[in-house]
């Protein structure tokens, strides 16, 4: 005859197995899984980051084929981003993209000008590529601290930099930009 006091283990160990089976497996497969995604996101958004910058700096170096490389990595990097973003990053996306684009054609023209030694409008495309030179460095620094509050919320050392990040005025810089362009005349 079998005790019942046998049974007992087995019945535990088995409920345990269920209960691991169904609830804490697919708990923790989820973690894994939004684990993974955090790890992509914070990857694409360096990957991002670094392509944006060598982007606005090969309008520098002057080497078309270099600027044709540097601007397909960034749009990849752009799309990549795209899918692990949320609503509030797409906007600041958005502004640091466009503003990275607006530099790269305020260059363009500023070095058109100077090639073809129109000073008036080398002065004035001066003044705009020294602009949105500043504007795509408010903007990428506002794209970082959005994407920085995911990883980092409710550190008080994170809303430090979020708050130095994101202190500057487009006003304050259009000030500057002109002052520059009165003297270089």
């Amino acid at each position: 005859m079998v005790s019942y006091w046998v049974l007992i283990p087995a019945v535990l160990a088995s409920a345990t197995a269920i209960w691991v089976a169904y609830w804490v497996y697919p708990h923790q497969k989820e973690l894994d899984r939004a684990i993974q995604i955090r790890t992509e996101k914070r990857s694409s958004i360096i990957e991002y980051l670094e392509s944006s910058q060598d982007y606005v700096d090969s309008w520098n170096r002057r080497e078309r084929d270099d600027t044709v490389k540097t601007q397909a990595r960034f749009e990849a990097a752009t799309r990549k981003l795209m899918l692990f973003i949320s609503n509030d990053e797409v906007s600041a996306l958005k502004e640091s993209y466009n503003a990275a684009k607006d530099y790269g054609k305020s260059v363009s023209k500023w070095a058109k000008a100077k090639l073809d030694g129109k000073d008036e409008d080398r002065k004035k495309y001066y003044a705009d590529r020294k602009l949105n030179w500043e504007k795509w460095q408010t903007s990428r620094n506002n794209f970082i601290a959005v994407s920085r509050a995911e990883f980092t919320r409710g550190s008080p050392e994170s809303d430090e930099v979020i708050k130095l990040l994101t202190s500057g005025s487009i006003l304050k810089l259009e000030d500057n930009a002109e002052k520059d362009v009165a003297s270089i005349g």
